[in-house]
């Protein structure tokens, strides 16, 4: 801090610095002081004099102090409006990265921006990361910024301010509280999907459109810069202009993965039915007006969905039996895709093949193919 004797003190003897007065001028989004643009010059004198450093310590501390206040106080106000926060919260950084460039000098700009940041989240996300004890009122506070707000962004499609919130959250290091609240988000409605008996016939179709919606997410949204390895040299851009090559953190990769495995686990067997269920009328039905490509792309995904569920000896099963049954009855759309398909089952599960191996009856329709 700036001693009132030292030679910040006595540079800045002329101006009267109310906490109170800078408080209510930052507390207003729209307002700026009259004499900012003067400023910069105030700045240049303290350069000169080689006591700007001491000036810089007191313009972070406070910043920061003032941050953590209206963070604490916010906890409780918009308790109930954890995107409004996020909001605000990323309005006073772009305000606080605004003025840095408008008085200060280069150098301090990405302190400041770094101080700010990190009094409105760092210490909240921390304390929820490691299972610190807080207030309650805190607690459910930042719950309800991370799971609702992610939860939020990601079914209302604005995958460009999940990334915003992605990028804020990743300088005060809490992408760890990110994936958490994602595996979270992620897991209760894979389960709330499974669990709804009401609808079953309609499960496969809700949750390949939910896969699709959560891959969207991850790679448009939670994207860094890729690292060349071994020392490869960085493909050269097409023009100065281009943007670095960027890749999905494996963190959120690894997250979808296992929050659909664990909410499959919340209803057993009837999830692997439904899979080859929906198999079985892809395949009677054929592509139709669509093309190969799409239609292969489906049964991919399909596929997909088969590989998190624990249940694969169901899914063998009906698989089976209705693939002979459309064989026998010459129901199948395609012999090439029902090959493909098997080739698929095949690389991806192994012990899928039991089937062929020690089926011999099997074996004799799937030599039709």
């Amino acid at each position: 801090m700036v001693s009132p004797n030292g030679p910040v003190g006595n540079a800045l003897s002329g101006i009267s610095i109310n906490p109170l007065e800078i408080s209510e001028l930052t507390s207003c989004h729209s307002l700026q002081h009259d004499l900012r643009a003067q400023i910069p010059a105030l700045i240049s004198c303290l350069i000169s004099h080689k006591i700007y450093s001491s000036f810089e310590e007191y313009y972070i501390n406070i910043t920061s102090e003032f941050y953590v206040t209206e963070s604490t106080k916010l906890a409780e106000s918009m308790a109930g409006d954890p995107k409004g926060f996020f909001k605000h919260a990323y309005q006073r950084i772009e305000e606080e990265n605004k003025r840095s460039q408008d008085v200060l000098p280069i150098g301090s700009w990405s302190l400041v921006r770094e101080k700010t940041e990190r009094a409105l989240w760092s210490g909240r996300l921390e304390w929820l990361a490691t299972g610190s004890t807080l207030p309650f009122s805190f607690l459910n506070f930042l719950v309800l910024i991370i799971s609702s707000a992610l939860s939020s962004y990601i079914t209302s499609k604005d995958f460009t301010t999940l990334a915003t919130m992605y990028s804020l959250f990743s300088r005060v290091d809490g992408v760890k509280v990110l994936v958490n609240a994602f595996i979270e988000y992620i897991r209760t409605t894979v389960q709330t999907i499974v669990k709804d008996k009401a609808n079953d016939e309609d499960m496969v179709q809700r949750l390949l459109d939910f896969k699709s919606l959560a891959d969207s997410a991850v790679h448009i949204s939670f994207l860094d810069d890729k690292i060349n390895v071994h020392g490869a040299p960085p493909p050269t851009p097409s023009s100065t202009s281009a943007a670095p090559p960027r890749t999905p953190n494996p963190d959120f990769t690894y997250a979808l993965t296992d929050a659909f495995t664990l909410g499959f686990k919340a209803r057993r067997n009837k999830p692997a039915e439904m899979i080859a269920k929906y198999v079985d009328k892809a395949m009677r039905r054929g592509q139709g007006a669509t093309t190969d490509a799409v239609y292969e792309a489906l049964l991919d995904a399909v596929l997909g969905l088969y590989r998190y569920t624990e249940d694969k000896d169901v899914f063998r099963t009906f698989y089976h039996r209705m693939l002979a049954k459309r064989l026998l009855l010459g129901k199948t759309a395609s012999d090439d895709f029902e090959k493909g398909m098997l080739k698929k089952l095949k690389e991806g599960e192994s012990l899928f093949f039991f089937l062929l191996g020690n089926r011999a009856d099997f074996w004799g329709i799937c030599i039709r193919l």
